[in-house]
């Protein structure tokens, strides 16, 4: 089976829009489906950090509540963003796990499938 990992390190919302769309389409093929966020990626975890709905589009942030719906659970955050960000006292929507920048190339390294976003 295929080991996929899929990075938000944006927080444009076309981008964001995407790339969970491709997530949740993605789960329904791919068992080992690991999604981190870092960098500016970071924002689309945390209320009112959140970049600006577009007029017209979906609701982007409501669709986040459906990883956990589709049974993504391996959602992973680096931790030296979350300190450069200044989001190391928030609590995110989601259940996340911290890991190290070292932890996150080792990952990168042992990944089959990226897909930076």
């Amino acid at each position: 089976m295929s080991k996929v990992l899929i990075v938000f390190s944006t927080a444009t919302y076309s981008r964001a829009r995407e790339g969970l769309d491709l997530v949740l389409g993605l789960s329904s093929f791919i068992e080992d489906l690991t999604v981190v966020f870092k960098d500016e990626g970071l924002r689309l975890l945390f209320k009112g950090n959140r970049v600006p709905q577009c007029h017209g589009e979906r609701d982007f942030f409501k669709t986040m509540g459906m990883l956990e719906l589709y049974d993504i659970s391996d959602i992973r955050v680096v931790q030296d963003s979350l300190v450069y960000k200044e989001y190391i006292k928030q609590q995110p929507d989601l259940e996340v796990t911290a890991i190290s920048q070292e932890e996150f190339v080792s990952l990168l390294a042992s990944s089959q499938h990226k897909i930076m976003i």
